[in-house]
């Protein structure tokens, strides 16, 4: 849960640091979820003077986070070797589920070959 002083610092975060928006369709987006969901899910006003800057490719805002141009958002797995290296710093306390699941998918066939089960359990792990 989510209490009023934390909302109010961030609400001070936003308003004093750039957010880095993906511009992009919403399948490629962060899991979703847009700076403008994000602030409503958390009942953020949103600033009357955003500062913002747009990329094109969510690694692009994901890099100028790394250079301190702003907060943005990404996906965990995106960012979390970043993170634990000290790159990053994530706002846990503020993550979102996202609306959007991902789905390995293949012929029939497919599933009765070795190689192909060890690289979709492979890939399993690394998406948990």
């Amino acid at each position: 849960m989510i209490d009023d002083h934390q909302t109010q610092d961030l609400s001070s975060l936003i308003q004093h640091h750039q957010l880095l928006f993906y511009k992009a369709g919403i399948e490629d987006e962060p899991g979703g979820i847009s700076w403008h969901d994000w602030l409503n899910h958390y009942n953020i006003e949103r600033p009357s003077q955003l500062n913002k800057m747009s990329f094109s490719h969510v690694a692009l805002a994901i890099t100028a986070a790394k250079k301190q141009l702003g907060i943005a958002l990404g996906w965990h797995h995106l960012v979390i070797d970043d993170v634990n290296q000290g790159q990053l710093i994530s706002l846990d306390k503020f993550a979102m589920t996202t609306p959007f699941s991902y789905y390995l998918v293949a012929p029939s066939c497919a599933w009765e070959n070795s190689n192909f089960r060890l690289f979709a359990n492979w890939l399993t792990k690394q998406m948990t």
